[in-house]
């Protein structure tokens, strides 16, 4: 009998990652519905922690919406850790933020690797702005307050974390989901 106290390590992990407003959630629903694996989202955690939480009086829009955001990302890794056979993560993790993604892996068992597939979601920095700007959200995620100085920072670290095999989606033409799935489930070590 294996005891409850010890996480089932995941056996292959996605990260769809790119500039927010890129298509990751798209990408990320459609790829854990072709795999048959969970998707674990964060920004779907944190509205979700919006919803059912009530804001400290003490604590600013901003400040609460950050303090959501990291205890959403810390969530990832925890579920990430149960997840089994494998599981897709979305979020925007651009380049500054690889030492956090690498340690919230290592928390939840998984080291870097074969074992980690990124699938980045390649568009042209103003395609995103532009989308990101249209798109309705949770007002929990404070849109309206992003302007030209947080785009420029999100443009320079917009690379892929390079984690593990990189498969590089072009956004602005129609996405081949069946082989990006066979991609992410292929055995670590095989050709990517």
């Amino acid at each position: 009998m294996i005891s409850a106290s010890i996480p089932r390590m995941c056996d292959l992990v996605v990260l769809v990652n790119g500039l927010p407003g890129s298509g990751k959630t798209t990408v990320a629903r459609a790829l854990g519905h072709a795999l048959g694996w969970p998707v674990i989202s964060k920004d779907a955690i944190k509205e979700t922690l919006a919803d059912v939480l009530e804001r400290p009086q003490d604590l600013s829009p901003r400040e609460w919406s950050s303090r959501l955001g990291m205890a959403a990302g810390e969530s990832m890794w925890t579920l990430l850790a149960a997840a089994g056979r494998g599981a897709v993560l979305e979020s925007p993790w651009l380049a500054p933020l690889r030492p956090v993604v690498l340690a919230g892996l290592r928390r939840a068992g998984v080291e870097a690797g074969p074992r980690v597939r990124e699938v980045w979601c390649d568009v042209p920095p103003e395609v995103a702005r532009r989308r990101y700007e249209q798109r309705v959200r949770h007002p929990i995620h404070l849109d309206g307050e992003v302007g030209d100085e947080r785009w420029k920072e999100w443009a320079a670290g917009a690379r892929p974390l390079g984690i593990g095999p990189v498969r590089r989606l072009p956004m602005t033409r129609e996405i081949d989901i069946p082989g990006l799935a066979e991609f992410c489930a292929a055995p670590p070590g095989s050709p990517a």
